[in-house]
């Protein structure tokens, strides 16, 4: 058997236009191939899903046949040199194997690791297809059998052929890789031209592993569908990245406000709370200017505050009344007061038992924001709700 050093895979054509990454000129082989369009498939948001492939082609004298006007053999050069511009570079190792001529395989006789240009350069030292009617595939699949015995990971098999005048047993060279392999081989048959026979024989070798799949050159024509088979065989999308968790807030209590800025940490459930996490009511909501009668329109705020006293029997509050700083410092104490026992008694004649509510004023002496606005002393006004359990 003749061994001929081969680097790894392409051509420089599909059909007239020149690729980049060969510089040599057209190879004669694909001056009439048929067109295949190579897919853009950016390295970086892929990842390779096999470890070693072997190409194995097939370069006996039936690829000289022509079908529908396309020499087969050419076909087979424009198939694997568009596959060759849309493979990305991953890091997997590679190697191409031709067989047919004078009953012998070409192949470098190991794994390298893949790039563009390497690949296209071994696919120029092809010779063109000739020999007898015998081919050799069973050899070809032996010698990627001794080629992958040794390596690690996944490995995957391609083989471009018509399928036609299989005579040495391929499919026993199949079954028995597999078996040396197990689950982690893969074999993809790319069949060039319509042989029925070939066609089934090609399907038959695929399915000697465990996974792979058998597919006419003719059905990868596009782009769309050589990015399927070229992400099919050797690539996958990289998965997204896992979102970052948002950042865990403490919050005690459960009224929304955190704890690192909650004034009152300790509010029961469902209670109505203000910006620093108190549960309050504004005095100027419910109270006129300068009185302690609670305004109709409030009734419906402060059912709120009787619910959450009545859903939770066990505590007790204290009613907090608040002003701002106009006015004498005596007058606002006796406002305050007078409207926490607004709020305390409207608690106790909706069901609430009094002695689970007291009343305390405090007048201007505990304001939160600033007296020299009116927004600040707006903040200032008002009637809190402290547990007091």
């Amino acid at each position: 058997m003749m061994m001929k050093k081969l680097m790894v895979l392409c051509v420089v054509m599909v059909g007239a236009m020149v690729l980049g990454g060969c510089a040599q000129a057209p190879s004669p082989q694909v001056s009439n191939a048929l067109m295949f369009t190579p897919a853009t498939i950016a390295a970086s948001d892929y990842e390779a899903k096999v470890d070693n492939v072997v190409i194995i082609m097939d370069d006996s004298n039936s690829m000289n046949e022509a079908v529908n006007g396309h020499v087969k053999s050419q076909c087979a050069a424009g198939f694997l040199t568009a596959l060759n511009q849309s493979v990305p570079e991953l890091g997997y190792n590679v190697e191409l194997i031709s067989f047919g001529p004078g009953n012998a395989i070409s192949g470098n006789g190991n794994l390298a690791a893949y790039s563009t240009k390497a690949l296209c350069a071994a696919l120029g030292q092809v010779a063109p297809a000739a020999g007898n009617s015998s081919k050799p595939l069973a050899k070809a699949i032996d010698a990627a059998a001794a080629d992958l015995k040794d390596v690690s990971g996944k490995s995957a098999v391609l083989i471009i052929s018509d399928g036609d005048r299989l005579y040495d047993a391929p499919q026993a060279a199949a079954e028995s890789l597999a078996q040396q392999l197990g689950d982690k081989l893969c074999i993809y048959t790319v069949q060039i031209g319509m042989d029925e026979q070939g066609a089934a024989a090609l399907k038959q070798l695929a399915s000697a592993a465990p996974c792979g799949s058998s597919v006419s050159a003719a059905d990868l024509a596009s782009a769309a569908a050589m990015e399927q088979f070229v992400t099919e065989v050797f690539c996958a999308k990289k998965a997204a990245p896992a979102p970052v968790p948002a950042a865990v807030v403490a919050d005690s209590d459960g009224d929304g406000v955190p704890d690192s800025i909650d004034a009152c940490p300790n509010t029961p459930v469902g209670a109505h709370v203000n910006a620093r996490g108190c549960w309050a009511y504004d005095a100027k909501v419910l109270f006129a200017f300068d009185s302690s009668v609670i305004n109709p329109d409030a009734f419906a705020m402060l059912d709120n505050g009787v619910e959450v006293m009545l859903n939770n029997p066990d505590i007790k509050v204290e009613i907090d009344g608040h002003t701002d700083s106009r006015g004498p410092a005596a007058y606002n104490q006796k406002l305050s007061e007078a409207r926490a026992l607004a709020v305390a008694n409207y608690f106790i004649s909706h069901g609430v038992e009094a002695a689970r509510i007291s009343a305390v004023g405090f007048g201007e002496t505990m304001p939160v924001a600033s007296n020299d606005t009116e927004a600040g002393r707006a903040q200032n006004r008002r009637v809190e709700l402290k547990v007091v359990r």
